[in-house]
């Protein structure tokens, strides 16, 4: 087992919770060792080239991935979709209502002029100067 003495004139006494002990000391006061680092034990099992084990190992790994390999491409026009189409024919309704601004020149002095056209009365009376009525 391995311990650390350290001299009396040197330990202090450290007040803290039961839960979270962070020295200990023997019956002559000197201070036992504590645990700094644990790590699990791993254990490696070799085998030769030649075994049933390592062959077993070789072809598991080959079967995962193979067989997704083989399942994706080989499925044929079933499991990737080479080409789709989608129409979809919105449903409209004409209204049988519009309205038209334009802006124009005057043939007959060359200034400015706006145009404006509607099916709509209420929008004609906001406009009054510039309202031409369709026949």
């Amino acid at each position: 087992m391995f311990e650390i003495r350290i001299p009396v004139e040197f330990q202090w006494n450290l007040k803290i919770d039961s839960s979270s002990i962070l020295y200990s000391t023997d019956s002559n006061g000197a201070m036992k060792a504590v645990v700094v680092h644990r790590e699990p034990l791993t254990k490696r099992f070799l085998t030769s080239r030649v075994s049933f084990c390592y062959i077993f190992v070789a072809l598991c790994n080959a079967v995962v991935l193979l067989v997704p390999l083989f399942v994706s491409f080989g499925n044929g026009e079933e499991f990737w979709i080479k080409h789709s189409t989608y129409r979809e024919q919105p449903q409209t309704k004409f209204l049988y209502k519009f309205i038209m601004v334009m802006d124009t020149f005057s043939s007959l002095n060359g200034k400015k002029m706006e145009l404006f056209i509607s099916t709509i009365d209420e929008y004609n009376v906001l406009r009054p100067e510039s309202v031409r009525m369709s026949m």
